[in-house]
Order: structure tokens, then sequence, then C-alpha cells
């Protein structure tokens, strides 16, 4: 992965953003992605279709509610409250913004996922705790135009200075460039 699948990193972030996905408001890439790996394990069940018609199911399954009706009773089957209120928010949300015009040519997805972790969204030990409402969300991705001052990104923190910390780490992620870079598909190559 060259750069984050979606716009989000971090637990709450990512629920709320599977969650959108099961409505059909998700992300382009990551909801190419999973109706495309969605498709594909419908083609190899025991259903005898192809991923044409695994396709057509994924999709009609998001766009008549079911998708989400399923989510929501998975989640209560094993007690939990599938409510996006109930989803833990972070006290702070700091933007990072473009510092000149360009098109984004990079986002580091390993960067993106350190400055994540060093907002407590991961362990860096097993006894680490792990803060769920924190973690970042990438507005802009690579290819997409921006101008000065942009919000390129939010950072979801606990604090003001762990706030800080991740928007410098998050900016360092992003390269602009004068013309945008060359398109190439989402998935690169499937292996049987």
């Amino acid at each position: 992965m060259d750069q984050p699948l979606g716009y989000a990193v971090g637990n709450a972030l990512e629920i709320r953003e599977a969650v959108a996905t099961l409505r059909g408001e998700g992300p382009p890439d990551f909801s190419e992605l999973v109706f495309d790996a969605s498709a594909r394990l419908l083609a190899l069940s025991d259903l005898g279709i192809d991923e044409e018609e695994g396709r057509r199911r994924v999709e009609a399954a998001v766009a008549d509610g079911s998708a989400l009706a399923a989510y929501e009773r998975w989640v209560e089957a094993q007690g939990g409250d599938p409510r996006e209120e109930a989803l833990p928010k972070a006290r702070v949300v700091a933007h990072v913004e473009a510092a000149r015009a360009g098109y984004v040519s990079r986002l580091g997805a390993i960067a993106v996922g350190r400055a994540a972790l060093h907002l407590g969204a991961g362990r860096r030990t097993k006894d680490d705790t792990i803060d769920y409402a924190v973690g970042v969300v990438c507005r802009r991705k690579r290819g997409d135009q921006v101008a000065a001052g942009d919000v390129l990104a939010e950072v979801h923190a606990r604090d003001e200075a762990s706030a800080a910390d991740a928007v410098r780490e998050v900016l360092a992620a992003y390269e602009l460039a004068d013309e945008p870079p060359p398109a190439r598909g989402l998935v690169l190559e499937v292996l049987a």
C-alpha cells in the first residue's frame, strides 16, 4: 500500500468509514476494493455464481440496506451497540493544511500509520492501552489537486500537544508536485 486505503486511520474512525461504505457512501478506493473482494469471494463460494453476479449481489445488498442490517445484527449479537453515536470521539481535531498549491503526488501510508500510532490508535508494546477515538482522516489523496491552505488531513487527538506532533508527522507524509502523478489502478494483480 503506497497510501492509506480509504480516508480513515484509527479504530472508531475506521468503523465510521466502514459503516458509511455499507450505506453506499464510503471512499471510492475503499468501496471499490470491498466490492471487488466481496464479488470474488462470492464467486469462490458454493453459490455457483461468477464474479459479475457476485458484484451485482454485493451492490444490491448495499443499495437495499441488508449489508448495513447484517453489520448491526453482528454487533448486537456480540453485546455491542451498532449506533455511530456509541463510537468515541477525540477531544481535539486539528487540520493539516497544504503549504502550497499543487497535486498530491505521494501520501506515505507508513508515515500516516506511525502518526496514528503515536496518537494512541495502536500499541507499541502489548501492555499499551489503545485510544479508540484517535487517528487521522486523509481528506486529500494521491492525484488530488490542492490550493495553499486546503485541508489535507484531520488529526483526531486526545490533547493539543499530541495533535500538534501528529500534524507535523502527517504533513511530512504528503508530497506535493506541480503536475498530477500518473494514474494507476487500485488492484495491481490478483494471485489465484
